[in-house]
């Protein structure tokens, strides 16, 4: 009986454990724009993998990871976000404000000097010929909420959501503003 007892309270202790771990992952990773009152959505299958290097703001390891992709008839919006590469780096990261880079559409050399957490944007007028715009001032990138949710052995992960708001001219002076929201991971290394 006594036997029985401890595996009853052992199988608890799995289940339990088992129970955290799923509570603390996230919702599904997604970027969500809005583009002339109509609105498109991509759920993103993120490994969290991408671009690495050193450089950005302050000569740390960086990674791009790409937040998605919206390709429909009128348009294509490509965007990247760009972090810290180590978690000693990473783990003081707070939501707020940070900025948006152009980027060519699958080129994100641009961001090489960008800072952490800044987003890296390019998009396409398809209804045009001449399909390139130019990303406007005035962007605005907030990152609204950063979690830590995965550990392993060599990384951390994080859930990392926000919004953004930009413009771009295209190739006959039209103005095109898109607003936008995401959720995506990122993995650094411990």
């Amino acid at each position: 009986m006594r036997t029985f007892l401890v595996l009853l309270l052992c199988s608890s202790l799995v289940i339990v454990s088992c129970k955290k771990d799923f509570n603390n992952i996230p919702s599904a990773d997604f970027i969500e724009i809005t583009v002339n009152g109509q609105t498109y959505s991509n759920n993103l299958e993120n490994s969290g993998s991408g671009f690495s290097g050193q450089g950005g703001c302050d000569n740390k390891l960086y990674h791009t990871v790409s937040l998605g992709q919206i390709e429909v008839a009128p348009l294509f919006l490509n965007v990247y976000i760009k972090h810290y590469g180590n978690d000693i780096d990473f783990k003081a990261s707070k939501p707020g404000r940070y900025g948006i880079t152009a980027i060519a559409r699958y080129d994100v050399s641009a961001l090489v000097e960008g800072c952490n957490l800044n987003l890296g944007v390019s998009y396409a007028d398809k209804q045009l010929s001449d399909t390139g715009t130019t990303l406007q001032p005035g962007s605005k990138h907030n990152v609204t909420n950063i979690k830590e949710f995965e550990l392993t052995k060599s990384e951390i992960g994080y859930s990392v959501s926000g919004t953004f708001s930009c413009s771009f001219k295209n190739s006959q002076g039209q103005t095109i503003p898109v607003t936008g929201k995401y959720q995506t991971t990122v993995f650094v290394l411990k």
